[in-house]
């Protein structure tokens, strides 16, 4: 059977990349380029620009760069967002030829022209997410610096596990999480990590057969990066309490734990994580201290992911998936035994109990520092003093003040 010539020529990714090109030179148009031009501070050319964000927001002098340019901006009358959209703008131009070659599945490829077409078109809804200060900016800078990639409901980036959080686990599941990330895993990385978009279409909600759509994709770009050893995935909302709080909620930790994922509570989830945002009953559960989530650790096998994503082909399909038959998402099935904590955990309460000071901030932002002053300076003036009495109590004396300090840590300063 010979081919139809007549018949329309489905548009490629090439085909995808050069409509995006062409939206984001014309946006936001006007006078803009040469006004930014004259600006002293102003990159010269797309791949300046790429470079700029590519250092956004850990560096300060990039930060503060774009702050001026933006306020300048206002100044000169331009609404709001202008300067953040522009930037976003010629960092994609940058990123764009690059893209053929990222070892990405081709359905995240597509999304993230989807992305540089968001950021070109003005849309109202969007309005607020072109802020230097907002998390939604810090995401599509990401993307579009080529640090993050877009999969739908989901986004994900290269990381792995920070070795602080070793501080931060249960004392009875660190053999658990040992057991796990160096025999399972192979390794504290590299890891694929997926969060969730601020850019979906409905920021307030979060649909199951989407997460699995977007889990795919993450799986199939895992699939061509042999190095990657697995998913690593952190968030309150995986805490078992806030399944246990909010049943509705539930599928987003069953199913890491239906598909054999490695699932620990690690310390007290920060307010700040974003679990009292749109719902008044978290809010108030807060605060008569009847909620308190944790941060929660997510491992998944790259074995196990890739054979999950082989298993389900229908979810690289174009479309909405079918809804489950009675009307409400769910992904229970077969229930495996609940991997909160390891076997002997419920046998200790966990830290938030006896909280002296709460150091958890000095963890996150200064890990080694936070390492030397309540491990390792302890444990070595501990070994001094034993050493004084006898030279053969030093290295003794210095591993079981090295365990007490952990021990104390965790119950006490988290």
């Amino acid at each position: 059977m010979t081919a139809d010539r007549t018949a329309p020529r489905m548009p490629g990714l090439e085909d995808e990349i050069a409509v995006a090109a062409e939206r984001l030179r014309g946006s936001p148009g006007g006078a803009l380029p040469q006004l930014v031009a004259r600006l002293p501070e102003a990159p010269s050319c797309p791949q300046d620009w790429f470079t700029l964000l590519r250092r956004f927001p850990t560096s300060r002098k990039s930060v503060r760069r774009l702050h001026r340019m933006a306020a300048r901006l206002a100044a000169a009358g331009w609404p709001a967002g202008t300067l953040e959209r522009f930037a976003l703008s010629q960092s994609f131009l940058a990123a764009l030829p690059r893209l053929p070659e990222l070892p990405a599945d081709p359905s995240v490829k597509r999304l993230f022209c989807g992305a540089c077409l968001q950021v070109a078109t003005v849309d109202k809804r969007w309005a607020k997410q072109f802020d230097l200060a907002s998390k939604a900016f810090e995401e599509m800078a990401e993307i579009a610096t080529l640090h993050r990639l877009p999969a739908g409901q989901l986004s994900f980036d290269r990381t792995s596990l920070p070795r602080s959080w070793w501080l931060a686990v249960h004392p009875l599941d660190l053999p658990d999480l040992l057991r796990e990330v160096f025999r399972g895993l192979g390794g504290h990385g590299p890891l694929l990590s997926p969060h969730t978009s601020h850019w979906r279409p409905n920021p307030l909600l979060l649909l199951p057969q989407e997460n699995e759509r977007s889990l795919w994709r993450i799986a199939k770009s895992m699939q061509l990066q042999p190095d990657i050893r697995g998913l690593m995935a952190d968030s309150w909302m995986y805490s078992a309490d806030v399944g246990e709080g909010f049943p509705h909620l539930a599928w987003l930790r069953d199913f890491f734990v239906e598909q054999g994922a490695f699932v620990v509570d690690l310390e007290l989830a920060d307010p700040g994580s974003g679990f009292l945002i749109g719902s008044a009953r978290r809010r108030q559960l807060y605060e008569n201290k009847a909620f308190r989530p944790r941060h929660t650790l997510v491992l998944w096998r790259r074995a196990d992911m890739l054979a999950w994503a082989a298993r389900h082909p229908e979810l690289g399909e174009a479309g909405p998936l079918p809804a489950p038959a009675g009307g409400m998402p769910c992904l229970a099935s077969k229930r495996q035994p609940d991997r909160r904590r390891g076997s002997l955990g419920r046998l200790l309460p966990p830290s938030g109990r006896w909280t002296l000071v709460d150091a958890k901030p000095w963890l996150a932002g200064r890990p080694k520092l936070y390492i030397l002053s309540t491990l390792l300076a302890p444990s070595m003036g501990t070994a001094i003093a034993a050493a004084s009495l006898d030279r053969w109590l030093a290295l003794p004396a210095f591993f079981l003040s090295l365990i007490v300090m952990w021990l104390f840590q965790y119950f006490f300063l988290q």
